[in-house]
């Protein structure tokens, strides 16, 4: 029954990944800045000022991103 049962294609880059590809270089590294500080910027708080300046995006998906859990690292 369950023979052809295989892994979901993740090479589509995830919703943050996308999102810091429109960025320009400036911006991502401060985006980058960020994801890389868990501690300062928490995946809720981070996604709520994102979205507050027009980056659509929730904290789920920022928090895979973030521990490299999504298709952007597969």
């Amino acid at each position: 029954m369950l023979e052809d049962l295989i892994p979901p294609d993740r090479t589509r880059k995830c919703k943050m990944g996308r999102i810091m590809e429109s960025l320009d270089d400036k911006d991502q590294g401060i985006l980058q800045k960020a994801l890389d500080n868990p501690e300062v910027w928490a995946a809720k708080t981070l996604a709520r000022e994102l979205t507050m300046r027009g980056l659509s995006i929730t904290e789920g998906p920022l928090g895979l991103h973030r521990n490299k859990s999504c298709g952007c690292f597969r």
